[in-house]
């Protein structure tokens, strides 16, 4: 009888620990759960930081083109000055 009342002591023990345990392993549950909500807001995040990016190496690049046709223009127009000065000067030395 004494063993049957040590057993069951031991078994409500073991209980005991069982949910302790079960209550501690909710709050790291809930930790990781909170921790997975807060990566999936910074991925959204991120994904809506990489678009903003995306538009701007467009415009980026877009700017760079206009600006390089208009030196290439500007050189041009030099290059048409400087020869037609240089003919008029060779054809003054004429």
């Amino acid at each position: 009888m004494r063993q049957l009342e040590t057993e069951i002591l031991d078994i409500n023990d073991i209980f005991r620990d069982l949910g302790t345990m079960v209550h501690d392993q909710g709050e790291i549950i809930d930790n990781i759960e909170a921790n997975v909500e807060i990566a999936g807001t910074r991925v959204e995040s991120g994904n809506k930081q990489l678009g903003r990016a995306v538009k701007h190496k467009r415009c980026s690049r877009r700017l760079t083109v206009c600006i390089l046709c208009i030196l290439l223009a500007v050189a041009i127009a030099i290059v048409i000055t400087i020869l037609i000065l240089v003919g008029v000067l060779n054809g003054f030395k004429k």
